[in-house]
């Protein structure tokens, strides 16, 4: 595992992402009863969420949906569309998606930062801005019939306190192999200049 991951975030975002994925099913008439096998069921709605990301060599991370202020109390203010797709061969397949999501930077790492929200404390902002998000797992349950790949990709627009703007890429994905190990594939944040 490398330095710096939230496991415990991902897995809880994964445990988020499951309770939805259940309550969806069980509306009426959400899915059919007995889809055929080749063709999967498909469960599309709009919900709340946040998004979670971070740099460990740089110890910056990143919230999307709401300010830390919020986030770090389980507030999710910002919808996001949701599409899960039940495949045959057992895996559950998720895309959650937005565009004009908002975004906030900090300096320190998720928990330090909500560490700070959750200590009275205000954490030190670096930027903020809109971004256009994508969440894909999969395999949602852990099938076992194949390496679990999930993760989220954010890419946009920032502008720091000095007024500069940045074009901003955040990417955090993850493999969970058959042999029960939780890999980390990329975890990074990444600031460009624009306009100099």
């Amino acid at each position: 595992m490398t330095k710096g991951i939230d496991t415990t975030e991902h897995l809880r975002l994964r445990s988020l992402v499951a309770g939805a994925l259940l309550a969806a099913l069980a509306l009426p008439g959400a899915v059919s009863a007995e889809p055929p096998a080749s063709s999967g069921s498909v469960v599309r709605f709009e919900d709340n969420g946040n998004g979670f990301y971070m740099n460990a060599e740089t110890t910056r991370s990143a919230i999307t949906g709401a300010p830390a202020e919020q986030a770090c109390h389980g507030i999710r203010p910002t919808p996001a569309d949701h599409q899960f797709v039940a495949t045959a061969s057992g895996a559950v397949v998720v895309r959650i998606s937005g565009v004009g999501r908002p975004i906030w930077v900090y300096d320190g790492s998720l928990d330090e930062v909500c560490g700070a929200v959750l200590g009275g404390g205000t954490p030190a902002l670096v930027a903020a801005g809109t971004v256009r998000e994508t969440y894909t797992d999969n395999d949602l349950f852990v099938s076992g019939t194949r390496v679990n790949s999930f993760g989220t990709n954010a890419t946009g627009v920032v502008v720091d306190l000095a007024g500069q703007t940045w074009g901003l890429v955040a990417s955090g994905r993850l493999h969970w192999t058959l042999d029960g190990d939780l890999r980390v594939v990329t975890e990074d944040i990444r600031l460009t200049p624009r306009g100099r």
